[in-house]
C-alpha cells in the first residue's frame, strides 16, 4: 500500500501558481497507483470567496486530483482553507468554514475531511486535524526593537515597535475565540479521534497542519526578530503532548505536518517518527509513504 503525504498546495492565489501547482498534481502520476493522498493542510484559498462561493478552489484541486488513479483523498485544513474578510463581507466566519463548510464540500466530493473524522484503511488510520497555536513554541525571552514581547503581542500578532500585524491570521481569521481557547478546543478534538485511531489500528498516521513540537517549526532561534516573533504561531506543544499521550511500544505512529514551508525531519521523539514535508508556494512537495515499510 502506498501513501502520499503532501501539504500547502494553496490552491487559487493567481493563475501562474495554480498553473504550477496542478503541473505539480499531474506529477505524482509516476507514484501512482496509490491507496491515497493525505494533503496536511493549506489546500486552497478562501479569503476572497463569498458565502456562496467557499469552497470553490477545493472543489476545482479536488476534481483534479481525482483524475489520478487513487483510491481516497484525505485532507486537514490550515489557516488559508478558514481565511475570511468576516461575516460584514459576506465571506463568512472562520469556524463555521472549519467547522461546517469544508466538512459539506468533503462530503459533496467523497473526500475525508480529517478535523471531522479518521480515515480507514487496513490496519492503517489517518488521524488528523488544523491544529492551531497557543504561543507554546514561541521563542523564550523575545525581544523585538529593544522591547520585550508580551502575551498581548502574540494575541495582536504585533510585535513591539510595530503598528500594525505581520501575521495575517490576525485580519484574516475571523471567529470567537482567542487563540488559546481555539487551539484548545481543536487539539481535544483531535485526542478524541486519535484514541479511536488507536483503539482500531496498528499503524497510524498523523496528519496536522500547524506542527506538534518545536523541531518541526525548522525556524528557531534564526537571527532575525521578525522570524522568531512567528515561531509563535507555527504550532504548538498541546498538541505533541496528546500524540505522546496515548504512546503504545506496539502502535507505529508516523506524524506529518505542513504550514512552515521548511522541510525538517524525518526524526524521531518518544517512539514517533515526525516530518516536516517543506512544501513553499508554487514549489508543491511530496513524500511517498510505502505502507509495507510503515
Amino acid at each position: 500500500m502506498k501513501i502520499i503525504v503532501t501539504a500547502d498546495l494553496h490552491y487559487g492565489i493567481s493563475p501562474g501558481h495554480d498553473k504550477r501547482t496542478l503541473e505539480f498534481i499531474r506529477r505524482l502520476s509516476s507514484l501512482l497507483p496509490a491507496e491515497a493522498i493525505v494533503i496536511c493542510g493549506d489546500v486552497a484559498e478562501t479569503v476572497h470567496l463569498s458565502v456562496r462561493d467557499m469552497g470553490l478552489n477545493h472543489r476545482r484541486l479536488f476534481g483534479e486530483i481525482k483524475k489520478l488513479p487513487l483510491e481516497k483523498i484525505a485532507f486537514c485544513a490550515g489557516s488559508h482553507d478558514i481565511w475570511t474578510t468576516g461575516s460584514d463581507s459576506g465571506s463568512g466566519d472562520s469556524w463555521e468554514i472549519y467547522s461546517n463548510t469544508l466538512k459539506n464540500v468533503a462530503n459533496e466530493c467523497g473526500v475525508t475531511y480529517l478535523d471531522a473524522e479518521n480515515l480507514y484503511l487496513d490496519n492503517l488510520a489517518v488521524v488528523g486535524t488544523m491544529g492551531h497555536y497557543d504561543y507554546s513554541l514561541a521563542t523564550k525571552g523575545l525581544t523585538v526593537n529593544g522591547m520585550a514581547v508580551k502575551n498581548a503581542h502574540y494575541e495582536s500578532k504585533t510585535p513591539p515597535g510595530h503598528s500594525s500585524p505581520v501575521w495575517n491570521d490576525a485580519n484574516y481569521i475571523q471567529w470567537k475565540y482567542g487563540d488559546k481557547e481555539a487551539c484548545q478546543i481543536i487539539c481535544q478534538a483531535f485526542e478524541e479521534r486519535y484514541k479511536e485511531a488507536l483503539e482500531r489500528c496498528e499503524n497510524i498516521l498523523v496528519a496536522t497542519h500547524t506542527v506538534p513540537i518545536v523541531e518541526m517549526n525548522g525556524h528557531q532561534e534564526k537571527k532575525n526578530e521578525k522570524s522568531n516573533f512567528l515561531n509563535a504561531f507555527s504550532g504548538t506543544a498541546l498538541l505533541g503532548e496528546k500524540i505522546f499521550k496515548y504512546r503504545d511500544a506496539s502502535k507505529k505512529i508516523k506524524a506529518f505536518s505542513g504550514h512552515t514551508h521548511f522541510a525538517v525531519g524525518p526524526l524521531v521523539r518518544g517512539g514517533v517518527e515526525f516530518t516536516n514535508i517543506g512544501g513553499d508556494y508554487g514549489s508543491p512537495s511530496c513524500i511517498l509513504l510505502d505502507f509495507v515499510a510503515f
